[in-house]
């Protein structure tokens, strides 16, 4: 939810600056429910993912990268990588 308003509300910013938006506004509450939530589930570990999967892909000139390019580029860990 807290993803889409980004998008709505900012679809004209930089990719740094949405960058940033997605490290102060969405990461802090993914990073939340994989600590408290004490994900175990590989379904439930990639129902989080899927939303930071999605983020990256909101960054123009990045898109049309991997996945794992993406984090890459972005410097940005798997959120599977915190679960444990």
């Amino acid at each position: 939810m807290v993803l889409g308003i980004l998008r709505r509300n900012f679809e004209d910013v930089s990719s740094e600056c949405f960058l940033n938006l997605y490290k102060t506004m969405v990461k802090p509450l993914l990073e939340y429910a994989n600590t408290i939530w004490s994900l175990r589930r590989v379904c439930d570990l990639t129902k989080i993912e899927k939303v930071q999967m999605k983020a990256t892909k909101y960054m123009c000139r990045i898109k049309d990268l991997s996945y794992e390019d993406r984090l890459r580029r972005l410097k940005l860990p798997t959120l599977q990588k915190n679960s444990g």
